[in-house]
């Protein structure tokens, strides 16, 4: 998860530099960077970023950081071509360094090499060619993911898809009718049929925070279309990472990608489709794509709402919910059936369970219909009755 950056005191830079430098034999101009947890750190040369030192919170477990470490090294050597950074090892040839801050706080320290471009959140336009690269990229880190096992993988945390039902009893932090209606309805249905039929789901390692600050973008342009070309550079931050069935990671990924866009389902599509080719999903997976993503927006809200609460001065807790508001208002139209079938389409597979035993019965049994116009139908133009579209003939209502 994203969030603001604090701003490194002239102290604390002599420090981290002096640590960094004899510790990793990394040096360079210190930048902060966003973190929700860890004290995240650029390590800049001649203004460009070389490697980034991450400073764990005071209460992190060293197998936290482990597991962390032990995912890139696995996916480096399962999915080398995969865009994820790389370990820089300590002096001595250890993972990560334990010291203390200017406070005297123990410290655990790794560093990692920085991957170019810019969070998607920051690039626009967010084209399908994209959303599908990404889509695939994160389905092969799942893919490459799927036999890497660690204990820490197991803990509980609050952004665990298959334990989401935490935030029932808090729906009332909402303020808002509105939020608390919606967001209860959501819980419901999760409450209802979505927890049990994750429980059915096979599990693998998974990111479990592909969100739009996570994935980095660098902006380009198609010389021959002349049109931006942005392409996926780099997936980071590991740190919350779980066992969970693989459609929790595709929902958290295309929670981020179809906010704030008047088409939705063409976006989410194009994401779907892409993690699908990397790491194939069933029917069944699919029709729980967009309940979790409904899941993921509504605790976010909740978690959104008790942070307002222990945090009443910063502003910025719920104005980041805005996007989901927006999202849930807008949207709540859209059942589930209609967006399964559009993905399961979009995927190639099966629209319900029985759809290709009756198109097999109607291609083996289609010399056998009685002519209904009079005339082969073979030759007519194929239109669209929708009002709102360009039809022939141009009177839908006369044809």
């Amino acid at each position: 998860m994203s969030a603001e950056t604090v701003l490194l005191s002239p102290l604390e830079v002599t420090h981290w530099k002096q640590i960094f430098a004899l510790q990793f034999g990394v040096t360079g101009d210190l930048v902060s960077l966003n973190g929700e947890y860890d004290t995240n750190i650029g390590i800049y040369d001649q203004g460009k970023i070389i490697a980034v030192a991450k400073i764990a919170a005071p209460d992190c477990l060293p197998a936290h950081i482990d597991m962390q470490i032990a995912a890139l090294a696995h996916i480096a050597k399962t999915a080398p071509d995969v865009p994820v950074p790389r370990v820089i090892p300590t002096s001595d040839g250890q993972s990560y360094h334990q010291t203390t801050d200017i406070d005297g706080r123990e410290r655990l320290i790794w560093i990692i090499t920085s991957l170019q471009g810019k969070p998607l959140a920051d690039i626009r336009p967010h084209n399908e060619l994209l959303l599908d690269d990404i889509g695939y990229m994160c389905g092969r880190v799942t893919a490459a993911l799927k036999d890497f096992t660690h204990p820490e993988l197991s803990r509980e945390m609050k952004w665990d898809l298959t334990r989401a039902d935490w935030v029932y009893p808090h729906i009332s932090v909402l303020g808002d009718t509105d939020d608390r209606q919606i967001v209860g309805t959501i819980i419901d249905d999760y409450r209802s049929h979505i927890r049990d039929a994750l429980k059915n789901r096979p599990k693998t390692a998974i990111h479990n925070d592909p969100n739009d600050y996570n994935l980095l973008v660098t902006p380009g342009t198609d010389s021959a279309k002349m049109i931006p070309n942005p392409t996926l550079t780099g997936i980071v931050d590991f740190g919350d990472m779980i066992t969970a069935p693989a459609v929790c990671d595709l929902a958290i990924l295309a929670a981020y990608i179809i906010l704030d866009d008047p088409h939705p389902l063409k976006k989410l599509s194009a994401v779907v489709v892409g993690y699908h080719r990397a790491y194939p999903l069933t029917s069944d997976d699919i029709a729980l794509v967009y309940p979790l993503v409904l899941t993921r927006f509504a605790v976010s809200m909740v978690n959104a709402g008790i942070m307002a609460k222990e945090r009443p001065d910063d502003a910025y807790v719920m104005v980041s919910q805005a996007p989901i508001r927006s999202f849930l208002r807008k949207f709540q139209h859209i059942g589930n059936d209609e967006v399964t079938a559009r993905l399961r389409q979009a995927c190639g597979l099966n629209i319900t369970p029985s759809s290709k035993q009756t198109l097999d019965w109607i291609d083996n049994n289609k010399a056998d219909f009685a002519p209904v116009f009079g005339f082969d139908l073979a030759d007519m133009p194929l239109c669209s009755c929708a009002v709102g579209d360009t039809v022939v003939p141009q009177d839908p209502t006369n044809l």
